[in-house]
């Protein structure tokens, strides 16, 4: 179920199932191959071509009959088709290929959820949710994933309320061991704490309807998975919202006033190198969204700076304009999105929640388009400090990519791809002459990028 917090043009949607949820074995295409061999075991199934990223899976669209936000809002039967011909393709690649990307089945798997809910095929929850806990890396998600949809199709299955599914909710995760879920349950609840109808319907017509218009309604299986995600989420998951919440409140309160704190790992790893050492400078590239360089060494050479159409700018820092007089709200904005997201319980956490839980849906993209920003002119000089913590020696060669933070996504054109591959040799060129020694890329495009534009 999607959680319709970021740049639909950008990145994904996360999942809210997506602590809980993700991916899937097709029992109906993994058992017709072993029925082939027991009837001729002479015989040997043509080896599938391994995948080992999304990128390499066929690329499908679909035409929509509507508007995204339209197929939100509207009948469920409008929806539905689209479901069924994701859910056949998603069978055909399980049938067809080698999939070894786990977060590519972990994404057929929260789709599938999705679906099943959809559908009220309720029965069919669990066994995903049982397959997606199997294909999970960290020990908290592979104890969290999928469990929260599982107490939900259990209530629903039970035809039980919002009652049930609270006091479900304390049993199964106040059972699991603390320390191994402690941040996926805090996340879960603050994420559950921002959820709001009006932001999941204000930024699917912001983001997703404009998607939608500039390739005439022709769309990617991410377009339709998120949509299927905002769906399911507001007919199922925020009805119960609330009583989620109330189900791990005690369970979190009680842990943490039992549990002793949380072992701090990082400080031991630290290293400073002291500024008298025998050491030389050494170059240090932060490729990413702009950097203020009044805190760290410069290079001789002062960097490059671009803007989202791949033209060459003056500012490595980008201009915040006229949200300028704006700054000092928009740094407790962004404060409080990374605070959320680290499950940390701060001032500015707790204005972001209630400033989320109160938006109608035309104010959504000025919200959206406000975090964006405060991100995109932070973001830079964080990833820069990091890089060069506890080195006297470094310098930094910075590169800006002034990417916009419009929650709007613009058309993709050939002439701006041909104008972003030349600055990319381009800056390498320039990396080389600025001997850089190591570079840090805090971002990406790949094909689904410029689809879901």
């Amino acid at each position: 179920m999607a959680l319709m917090t970021a740049s639909w043009a950008r990145r994904a949607a996360p999942a809210l199932v997506g602590v809980c949820a993700t991916a899937v074995t097709l029992a109906v295409v993994l058992t017709q191959p072993i029925v082939a061999r027991a009837q001729t075991p002479a015989a040997s199934a043509p080896a599938k071509t391994a995948i080992t990223r999304a990128d390499q899976l066929p690329r499908r669209t679909y035409a929509l009959p509507k508007l995204p936000s339209q197929l939100l809002e509207g009948p469920l039967g409008d929806l539905m088709p689209l479901a069924d011909a994701l859910e056949r393709d998603m069978v055909s690649d399980m049938a067809r290929f080698d999939i070894q990307d786990q977060a590519t089945l972990r994404g057929f798997v929260t789709t599938r959820m999705n679906i099943a809910a959809l559908r009220g095929d309720w029965a069919a929850i669990a066994p995903l949710a049982t397959q997606l806990r199997s294909l999970q890396d960290k020990p908290g998600l592979k104890l969290t994933s999928g469990l929260l949809f599982e107490l939900m199709a259990q209530v629903k299955r039970e035809g039980k309320g919002a009652d049930a599914m609270q006091a479900l909710v304390t049993q199964r995760f106040g059972a699991l061991p603390w320390v191994e879920v402690q941040d996926n349950l805090k996340w879960l609840k603050g994420q559950l704490e921002v959820a709001n109808p009006a932001l999941v319907i204000g930024t699917m017509r912001s983001q997703a309807d404009e998607a939608a218009r500039n390739s005439n309604r022709i769309v990617d299986a991410a377009m339709i998975s998120g949509l299927l995600g905002a769906r399911a989420q507001l007919d199922h998951l925020l009805p119960l919202r609330e009583a989620i919440v109330a189900g791990l409140a005690p369970v979190i309160e009680r842990q943490m006033a039992a549990a002793p704190p949380k072992l701090d790992r990082w400080s031991e790893r630290l290293v400073a190198l002291p500024a008298t050492a025998p050491g030389k400078p050494v170059v240090v590239g932060i490729w990413d969204s702009g950097v203020d360089m009044t805190l760290f060494k410069p290079t001789s050479q002062r960097g490059l700076a671009f803007d989202d159409d791949g033209k060459p700018v003056p500012e490595i820092l980008r201009p915040l304009g006229e949200a300028q007089s704006r700054w000092p709200q928009l740094k407790r904005l962004v404060k409080g999105s990374l605070d959320l997201r680290a499950a940390l319980d701060t001032e500015e956490a707790r204005q972001l929640k209630q400033t989320m839980s109160q938006l109608k849906p035309d104010q959504a993209r000025a919200f959206h388009e406000d975090l964006a920003l405060a991100s995109l002119y932070t973001h830079g000089t964080h990833v820069a400090g990091i890089a060069v913590a506890g080195n006297p020696f470094a310098q930094v060669y910075p590169v800006a990519m002034h990417w916009s933070h419009s929650s709007i996504p613009s058309k993709p054109t050939e002439a701006i791809a041909r104008a972003h591959a030349a600055n990319y040799r381009r800056i390498v060129d320039a990396f080389k002459s600025a001997q850089v020694r190591v570079v840090n890329m805090s971002w990406r495009y790949g094909p689904g990028f410029f689809e879901s534009a």
